[in-house]
């Protein structure tokens, strides 16, 4: 589940924002960072300020759902927790109802 992530594809330009408050080499990850795939795995992504990163995170998986909310900042789960708390009970709906995101029942 990615809410507001960067796609693994943009590593590089990440990684040019540091430095980080942690020691991290991720430029030793970028090759696997490039290389990263989701395939079948239930992916939901709810996009916020990322939006030029979802072809990217699209292109990784089979199976995803994105909730595209560009009215809405970093700290969306703040301004609409159910918004969060939806994106939480598709992806675990899916992973219970045979790992498909369109196969996820109703909300009860």
């Amino acid at each position: 589940m990615y809410f507001d992530a960067l796609a693994p594809g943009s590593a590089e330009g990440f990684l040019q924002l540091g430095p980080f408050p942690e020691p991290w080499d991720g430029w030793g990850d970028v090759d696997r960072l490039r290389a990263l795939s989701f395939g079948s795995r239930p992916v939901v992504v709810v996009a916020t300020q990322n939006p030029g990163q979802i072809a990217d995170i699209r292109g990784r998986a089979t199976n995803i759902i994105v909730a595209e909310a560009p009215q809405y900042g970093h700290a969306f789960l703040l301004q609409v927790p159910g918004l969060g708390y939806e994106a939480i009970r598709v992806a675990v709906g899916a992973v219970r109802a045979s790992g498909r995101c369109g196969a996820v029942h109703k909300r009860r």
